[in-house]
């Protein structure tokens, strides 16, 4: 996969901190090296449920931020039962409209995270009269078997993509935000093609 110089890349993912695990190193990669364009979707954001959901919001809005994200989108479905509606994929094709992105990266279809498979569903749905690169990304906060067909080296943004989590203070209790599983799941993306730090993707 070729990234042009000065594309505009739209990521839409289903929970706050989704986009930065999976993508952070290459999106601050494209921003820098490649003058990229970068855009968020967040499909939940539970602004109205509880102190610890717009904790998230700020949280995310911090990490879009330091990342160089341009616009952050936030669709306020529910955390835990995002559908995936013709209300749903309208709003998406709504952004891909008004953003006119050159690459897409979203949740994978064989993720098995309930939101994350909806967000994935409602993305194909809107492109579907769009002919854009649609490119997934993994889950590393569920059980899912990925299978990789390219690779970024991320040697020089894996600590800034650490630094960028450690933003997301409410949710410093679970296992996939830890810096040790970070760097094991970079090193391990990385072994495969000799880089020691990679995020890795299908398309």
């Amino acid at each position: 996969m070729y990234f042009h110089k000065n594309s505009t890349i739209l990521a839409i993912g289903a929970h706050p901190d989704d986009i930065e695990l999976a993508c952070g190193g290459v999106f601050l990669k494209l921003r820098n090296e490649n003058k990229s364009k970068l855009i968020y979707v967040v499909v939940s954001d539970g602004k109205l449920r509880s102190l610890k959901n717009k904790d998230r919001i700020q949280e995310q809005n911090l990490a879009a931020k330091k990342t160089g994200v341009e616009n952050l989108y936030f669709l306020g479905q529910n955390d835990g039962n995002i559908i995936c509606n013709s209300n749903l994929v309208q709003r998406i094709e709504d952004i891909i409209d008004v953003t006119k992105p050159n690459y897409i990266f979203t949740h994978s279809p064989s993720d098995h995270h309930q939101d994350h498979i909806m967000v994935s569903q409602a993305t194909r749905a809107a492109l579907r009269r769009h002919r854009i690169n649609l490119i997934y990304y993994p889950s590393f906060s569920s059980r899912e078997v990925f299978e990789s067909n390219f690779y970024v080296n991320i040697d020089d943004y894996i600590k800034k993509k650490m630094e960028i989590l450690d933003l997301f203070v409410s949710q410093k209790d679970r296992f996939y935000l830890s810096k040790s599983f970070i760097k094991i799941k970079a090193k391990e993306a990385g072994l495969t093609v000799g880089y020691n730090f990679a995020e890795r993707f299908f398309y």
